[in-house]
This record gives C-alpha cells, sequence and structure tokens, in this order.
C-alpha cells in the first residue's frame, strides 16, 4: 500500500511539471526540375509522365505530387527518377540536379544537363509561333522549370545567377 505524502511536496510536482522538449523544423521547400528534364526527352514528353513512372517503378500518382510540388521525395524515390533518366539520357547525372532543398541546383541550364543544343519550352510561345512578350527576356538554352509547393515556374538562368 502506497505511503500518502504531504500536500507540499504534491504542489510542488505539480507546479514542476516537465514538458517535452520539442524541436520545430525548420520548413524546407524541396524544389523539382522534373517537367523540364522530361521536354528533352521525346519518350517523355509525347507519352507524358506515365511513361516515365513506369520506366521508374514508382506509381503515376507520386510523380504527380512530385512534379507538381506537394510531396517530399524519398532517397529511394529520387534514385529511381535519376536512374530512369540516366538510361533515356545515355550519360550520368547527379540527383541534386532533379531535386532541390534550397533552390539552386549544379548546373543552373537543364539544357546543359541533358546536353541540349538549346531550346526554348512550348509554353513560351503563342499560336502564332511568336515568343510571348513576358518570356522574351529568357534564351534558348538558358532556362529552367522549378516544382515547389509554390506552384510550376519557368526561370531565366541568367536572373537566377544574378540574384545569386
Amino acid at each position: 500500500m502506497p505511503r500518502p505524502q504531504p500536500s507540499s511536496l504534491l504542489r510542488s510536482q505539480k507546479r514542476a511539471r516537465i514538458t517535452p522538449y520539442t524541436r520545430k523544423q525548420p520548413e524546407c521547400v524541396v524544389t523539382n526540375r522534373l517537367a523540364a528534364v522530361m521536354e528533352h526527352i521525346q519518350d517523355y514528353y509525347i507519352e507524358g509522365a506515365s511513361h516515365f513512372a513506369k520506366d521508374a517503378g514508382i506509381s503515376r500518382s507520386a510523380l504527380s505530387r512530385l512534379m507538381r510540388g506537394e510531396s517530399s521525395p524519398s532517397y529511394a524515390l529520387v534514385c529511381a527518377l535519376t536512374k530512369a533518366l540516366e538510361q533515356k539520357l545515355g550519360h550520368r547525372i547527379d540527383p541534386r540536379e532533379l531535386i532541390s532543398v534550397d533552390g539552386t541546383f549544379l548546373t543552373p541550364s537543364v539544357c546543359e544537363l541533358v546536353l541540349c543544343n538549346g531550346c526554348l519550352p512550348d509554353c513560351l510561345y503563342d499560336e502564332e509561333d511568336n515568343v510571348k512578350p513576358e518570356y522574351r527576356h529568357i534564351r534558348s538554352g538558358r532556362w529552367s522549370r522549378e516544382a515547389s509547393s509554390e506552384g510550376d515556374k519557368l526561370i531565366s538562368v541568367e536572373q537566377e545567377q544574378e540574384a545569386l
């Protein structure tokens, strides 16, 4: 049978309640440029993300969520995507070229990454095949597309480097 404790001891125990230490993790915005790389690979550009997901051995929904910036990828997922892209491109790429936690990439231009001679994505052109006015500052082969939880955006590599 437990011994009754004095009321002063119970009061001090109540006051000294220990709260667990919780460290608030800084929010990390994961960006990716999978859509930009896919635009440079004919099979993925024509057949879409489902073909890419199949080649990587992942579900279409997992790839879609990642491409929209709605999820943070696991290491295994990034490795699977990198391997599928390396097979299509015919050369090795660093996984940090696809996914970034600080918004920067080792190779700023997607065209340089995939060894493209220089191009502009189709979304920059209007119905008459002229570059839309808001994109005239983007030079051929000097662009990148990034997706994050904040949305998909097309950027000029020159502007990105000036900001750094």
